[in-house]
C-alpha cells in the first residue's frame, strides 16, 4: 500500500507478515529502555535522551515512538519494516540486552 500525503509526499507501507505463533525470542525484547548515544570511542554516553518501550500487541512486536512495528529476523537482528527507517536493521546484544540502531543504543531500563 502507498499512502499519498497531499501529493507532497508518500509513504510505502508493506504488509506485516502473518505471524501464527509468537516466538519466545520476542519476550526477550519486551520492556522499557533508556536511549543513549554511542560515542565515537564506542562507550555509551551517560545522558539519557529518552525512554522507549517494546511490547507485543495483537501478535505484532511494537516499539514506541516513530519506530512502530519491529520484526526479529534472528537472535541478534531486528528489522524495521515500516516508517522512516523501513528496512534498517537494529542489533540486539544478548549479553548486555542492549539494542543498537545507528548511533542510538537502547539500554534496558532499571528501576
Amino acid at each position: 500500500m502507498i499512502i499519498d500525503i497531499g501529493r507532497i509526499s508518500h509513504e510505502i507501507c508493506p504488509r506485516h507478515p502473518d505471524i501464527t505463533e509468537i516466538s519466545n525470542l520476542w519476550n526477550k525484547f519486551v520492556g522499557d529502555y533508556d536511549l543513549v548515544y554511542r560515542l565515537s570511542s564506542g562507550e555509551l554516553d551517560n545522558k539519557i535522551l529518552g525512554i522507549a518501550t517494546i511490547w507485543i500487541e495483537d501478535g505484532i512486536l511494537q516499539m514506541g515512538g516513530v519506530v512502530g512495528p519491529i520484526l526479529p529476523i534472528s537472535e541478534t537482528e531486528i528489522i524495521k519494516p515500516f516508517g522512516a527507517f523501513a528496512g534498517e536493521t537494529m542489533f540486539y546484544d544478548p549479553v548486555t540486552g542492549e539494542i543498537s540502531h545507528q548511533k542510538i543504543v537502547y539500554v534496558r531500563h532499571l528501576d
